[in-house]
């Protein structure tokens, strides 16, 4: 089930059931050459009116734009925005300075939103951060940076800025514990122990149609609540299948051969795979040649360091592909 912790909603001002302007702030658009309004304008909720969670709700004559996060759900919030909260969710932005028609949202378009898991580890969560540093650093495709709370951040290193996939994890646990406002919302924190988050932040209509596997003109929040896609679970894959497995250089027990071995079958692995790494051996060892021992050393080469600690790796791949 697809959950969501961020979310930017557009829609027809006809969603209004209520509204109270004295509650918002207005922006007056003017000409810049005489001064004058030129209509249009823009009216922002004022800060002490809004519910928790809501981030902003801007109206003009024609559309309304809001933005919400999961503490909009308040003592729910471990459980975020998805298909069973969603009406708990859109009921909580009322306030008095504006009611919306709940299944009216429902077919707001999305504008930009964050896919989220928590999934909680069986060790200590800063242990898994390092395995994930450890099996991505050295991806050709992504550049990886500190996050809060010893998390880290994925950018893909595309020129095209709409197509700049980003893919965040931390410390969730840390985060709860330092946030006053979360610690008066929730009641229940013991849920959140272990707790190591993963979040898509899809910032336009190609990256949410593309991580969504939605074929669509106009993406609904109706569409998004019944997507089936495993989105956090699929870019984790997808940024692993461009690293190459992790080397251990320091380990006394090698000789620097054998490091140097080690290194060349890492790279013949990541660049061939062991079907065409077979060939690409026969060639270069003679037509009558057999292969099949130093592909065993090569695949012997590649797993050492895997084994170790590759359980980190795939307890998180199971807990993000069965939530």
């Amino acid at each position: 089930m697809l959950r969501i912790d961020s979310i930017r909603l557009k829609t027809n001002i006809d969603v209004i059931k209520d509204i109270d302007l004295n509650y918002f702030n207005e922006t007056i658009k003017t000409d810049l050459k005489n001064g004058k309004n030129i209509g249009n304008n823009k009216f922002a909720i004022k800060k002490d009116v809004k519910p928790v969670g809501l981030g902003n709700i801007i109206i003009d004559k024609e559309t309304v734009i809001i933005d919400m996060s999961g503490k909009i759900l308040k003592s729910d919030y471990y459980n975020l925005i998805n298909k069973n909260t969603i009406f708990n969710a859109l009921g909580n932005i009322n306030s008095p300075a504006v009611s919306f028609d709940k299944y009216k949202l429902l077919e707001s378009q999305v504008l930009k939103l964050d896919i989220t898991n928590n999934i909680q580890v069986e060790k200590n969560i800063k242990k898994y951060i390092q395995m994930i540093y450890l099996f991505s650093k050295n991806s050709d495709k992504y550049n990886i940076n500190k996050y809060k709370y010893s998390g880290l951040v994925f950018v893909k290193n595309n020129a095209t800025k709409k197509l700049k996939d980003r893919l965040i994890t931390y410390n969730k646990t840390i985060e709860i514990i330092k946030d006053k406002q979360m610690l008066e919302l929730i009641k229940d924190i013991d849920k959140f122990k272990n707790v190591l988050r993963f979040e898509s932040n899809l910032r336009t209509f190609q990256q949410i149609r593309k991580r969504l596997d939605l074929d669509k003109k106009i993406i609904t929040l109706k569409d998004v609540l019944v997507v089936k896609a495993k989105v956090n679970y699929n870019f984790f894959n997808e940024i692993l299948k461009t690293a190459s497995a992790p080397i251990q250089f320091i380990n006394k027990e090698k000789t620097p051969i054998q490091i140097i071995k080690e290194i060349g079958f890492n790279a013949i692995h990541k660049e061939l795979g062991i079907k065409k790494a077979k060939e690409f051996i026969k060639v270069i060892t003679g037509k009558n040649s057999d292969p099949y021992s130093i592909i065993s050393q090569m695949k012997k080469a590649v797993n050492i360091n895997l084994e170790s600690n590759n359980n980190y790796i795939n307890e998180i791949k199971d807990k993000l592909k069965a939530v």
